[in-house]
């Protein structure tokens, strides 16, 4: 039978033209109507490829893309986000999915599914925009020529978290950091950068004589070159961490290599510290917060964490209550 249904529910075909064999799976077959013209449509096609009137087009499967977003993703600061994304993508659709058969409608379900697991808009948002680079960089590659999330419309964003450390969240946190973990923790606070960079900071990119922290663009997810003073703080911390002319700053004992994440023990201490909703990323807007909320001025506080637009900056602004208390009493004297 040239159009059958296996057991897992997907419709195939099989059959000769001219001596060559097709054995393919009916993509987008869901009963034997539908299946008998998709293999119509396929035999249509061989024929005219064996013509001569029309090229064969190379398949991709997902699992191809895939490797090549997470491979072009190695240089960014968020890279591991991109595997995860990667892998997400991998597990919905299969490995073996053809990428020119992933239609707008199964991207919609992809996001069904994401915000059926709890995902806020915004992380659904960042899933697809990762998608939809993946798909560029194959045609980029002129490797194919459509792109299926350019049809997808993002999310509405529900609101941005304004999460960061008070004062006394910090030193309830940093009592139950492990002493790898609080020096990692103590670096991100303070040079404002991201958990990559710190995770990942080698000796070469410091200078203690002068006393400067810099960043490639390479190394910046803003692909823009950072270079910070070193307070006395991080002075001191950087000498207890025995310093060398080259090599990681943290080096995981178990792997002998740089650490890729510390979330256990981070998440652990901040369990322990009665600390809910808070990321290792929130440490950024905490130097935010802190900055700003100090008297730093705006300018300065977006040259440090690097945001192309001010606009970013000022979200970490986030006022505590005690501080929005003191600010509305100045109207008290004029009504």
């Amino acid at each position: 039978m040239a159009v059958y249904k296996e057991k897992n529910g997907k419709w195939y075909c099989q059959f000769m033209i001219n001596g060559q064999r097709v054995h393919k799976l009916l993509d987008g077959a869901d009963d034997i109507t539908k299946a008998k013209k998709l293999e119509d449509a396929e035999r249509y096609r061989i024929r005219l490829i064996q013509g001569g009137l029309l090229k064969e087009e190379k398949r991709y499967k997902l699992e191809f893309m895939a490797n090549r977003y997470k491979e072009r993703s190695k240089l960014l600061a968020s890279y591991n986000d991109s595997v995860h994304q990667a892998d997400e993508w991998l597990q919905f659709f299969g490995k073996n999915k053809d990428i020119k058969n992933i239609k707008p409608s199964d991207i919609e379900a992809f996001i069904r599914h994401l915000k059926e697991r709890g995902l806020k808009n915004g992380s659904v948002n960042r899933r697809i925009a990762g998608l939809k680079r993946a798909y560029n960089i194959m045609i980029e590659d002129e490797l194919i020529n459509y792109n299926p999330v350019k049809k997808i419309k993002m999310l509405e964003d529900e609101g941005r978290r304004y999460r960061y450390l008070t004062r006394e969240e910090w030193e309830r946190f940093k009592k139950e950091l492990s002493p790898v973990a609080l020096a990692i923790v103590s670096v991100a606070l303070l040079t404002g950068f991201r958990s990559r960079n710190v995770l990942h900071l080698r000796w070469e990119q410091i200078d203690l004589n002068l006393r400067t922290i810099e960043l490639l663009k390479s190394e910046n997810k803003g692909k823009k070159y950072i270079k910070i003073a070193i307070s006395d703080a991080l002075y001191n911390l950087l000498m207890t961490l025995n310093p060398k002319k080259s090599g990681y700053v943290f080096i995981n004992p178990k792997t002998n290599q740089p650490f890729t994440s510390i979330k256990t023990a981070f998440n652990g201490a901040l369990r322990r510290a009665g600390i809910t909703d808070f990321h290792f990323h929130d440490l950024r807007r905490t130097v935010g917060t802190w900055l700003l909320t100090s008297g730093v001025d705006i300018r300065t506080v977006q040259s440090i964490l690097a945001h192309s637009d001010v606009r970013t900056t000022e979200r970490y602004l986030a006022l505590t209550s005690e501080q929005n208390i003191k600010a509305m009493s100045v109207l008290n004297s004029y009504v």
